[in-house]
């Protein structure tokens, strides 16, 4: 969203001029835009009127200053689908909040802005011109102020955004008709207006606290702009040279110092070398430019920085009572070297005539040295060995207490399954009990009275032999069969009693 602006000054002369495009400017960017301009009061006839009106209701002569002062004039900041309306309006509205505001002349602007390109912008006549239909700019950017000739280079336009500036030029007069005085306005309320004018055009309304006071021209802001593209350009440029080979040279060898210093191993010379002639070969291609060089050699670098006791003892993945052993560790050696490393000043020629002292750092015991260190580190590697014990108690106890509640849950589950079976067992028991009666029940009751008697009159006793042998009467067939189901009737009641 764009900024609201409401920036009043006296009106110019000439300025009709300009806004109705009868002196176009040279810094316009799209000469086939459609523009709009309407003179509603001439400057001359509307003075004359606002005499008049004063001496009739004030009874006096208005000052020179004061008509000097009274047309004033505005540039607002329009989005592209605002009109010569939307100004009309806007004006009757400060003229009823604020009196005054009477419009006198209005022009609405879409052939001004700026060239893009690459995050440059390129103001027409300031860095970029128009010669003779083509666009030109100035190839050597030392020169702050380039004049027409400096202009050089021709560009291809098509190959530019164009960022449009919207706005309306607006002339008119704090002079109130009714009261035959012009309306005044203090500091908060030309804020307050500014707001006003912002919210009625749907433009933001950021006005900057520290620069307020500060008035700047078109001009100074176009500079501004002016310097900061230059130096983007200038920056571009050197991105996109290309590395040379005594370049990778300075690099390799001064890469090669920080690794004698740090001690390398022959590892990290063989690495280095892997990475010097990768580069090489980029730079022989003629592909590799100076930025890319120098990321690649700030990634090496920072691979291979080691990280110092501070960046560990940050670092909050390593849990606290690790950072308070490592802490000690570091304490212990450092108290063992201070014990056995003294400074000693010894003076080092530099040159001829020229010396200079300097500090060395003498190791007295080297075996009181190492077995310091051994006893630090054996001290704290101890302190770790407990520590890790303790976390493996703690580890196999929360596993042997949850395989306790396992086997606790498994008991209660079996004594309940022993439980249930043991039920069944009593109800399985208890029928049997009950079917072995029926049975017995059953059985007595077959025998039947005749049957009784015929068993006791027998001279002999039959043999079961002989009782299967023997004929079986038909009349005592029926009457067996008619008793047996009486007996499953009354045995099938008294069942249901007992269930009952």
């Amino acid at each position: 969203m764009r900024k609201g602006t409401f920036s009043v000054q006296t009106a110019n002369p000439n300025s009709a001029k300009h806004n109705s495009r009868e002196l176009a400017p040279k810094y316009l960017i799209d000469t086939s835009a459609k523009n709009y301009y309407e003179l509603l009061k001439k400057d001359d006839d509307f003075i004359l009127e606002a005499q008049a009106i004063y001496k009739d209701k004030i009874k006096q002569t208005m000052q020179k200053k004061q008509v000097e002062n009274l047309i004033q004039e505005t540039v607002l900041t329009l989005q592209p689908n605002q009109d010569e309306k939307d100004v009309k309006d806007l004006f009757k509205k400060l003229n009823q909040k604020y009196g005054g505001h009477e419009l006198l002349e209005v022009a609405i602007h879409r052939d001004e802005g700026y060239f893009l390109k690459d995050d440059i912008a390129y103001y027409p006549t300031k860095n970029i011109l128009n010669k003779n239909g083509d666009w030109y700019v100035c190839s050597d950017n030392s020169i702050k102020k380039p004049k027409q000739e400096d202009f050089d280079r021709i560009v291809n336009i098509d190959e530019f955004e164009k960022v449009y500036n919207y706005h309306a030029h607006a002339k008119f007069s704090m002079f109130d008709r009714e009261t035959g005085k012009s309306a005044r306005m203090q500091k908060k309320d030309m804020s307050e207006r500014i707001k006003f004018v912002s919210d009625e055009l749907g433009l933001l309304f950021a006005p900057d606290q520290e620069t307020s006071r500060i008035k700047k021209s078109v001009n100074l802001v176009k500079d501004e702009h002016l310097a900061r593209a230059r130096e983007m350009e200038t920056q571009k440029e050197l991105k996109q040279e290309l590395a040379k080979t005594k370049d990778l040279q300075e690099i390799n060898k001064q890469l090669r110092e920080e690794l004698k210093e740090m001690g390398a191993l022959r590892a990290d010379y063989a690495q280095l070398e892997a990475l010097n002639k990768e580069l090489k070969e980029q730079v022989k291609n003629k592909t590799l430019t100076i930025e890319e060089l120098n990321n690649k050699i700030n990634e090496y670098k920072q691979e291979k920085a080691p990280k110092t006791n501070e960046i560990v003892l940050d670092d909050k993945s390593i849990p606290e009572k690790e950072k308070e052993v490592l802490k000690q560790f570091t304490s212990d050696l450092t108290t063992s070297m201070q014990k056995e490393i003294k400074k000693e000043i010894v003076t080092v020629k530099t040159g001829l005539l020229k010396s200079e002292d300097k500090e060395l750092h003498i190791i007295n015991e080297p075996n009181s040295l190492f077995k310091g260190i051994q006893k630090a580190f054996l001290n704290q590697f101890n302190v770790l060995y407990e520590l890790a014990k303790e976390k493996a108690k703690e580890f196999y106890k929360d596993i042997i207490k949850s395989k306790d509640t396992e086997i606790s849950e498994l008991k209660e589950k079996n004594k309940e399954l022993l439980n249930s079976n043991f039920t069944k067992d009593k109800k399985i028991e208890k029928l049997e009990e009950q079917n072995k009666l029926f049975s017995k029940e059953v059985l007595e009751q077959l025998l039947t009275k005749q049957q009784k008697k015929d068993i006791a009159t027998t001279p002999k006793a039959q043999s079961l032999e002989e009782i299967l042998k023997s004929p079986i009467k038909k009349e005592d067939l029926d009457l067996a069969t008619k008793e047996l189901k009486e007996i499953l009737s009354q045995s099938k009641t008294n069942r249901v009693h007992r269930e009952k």
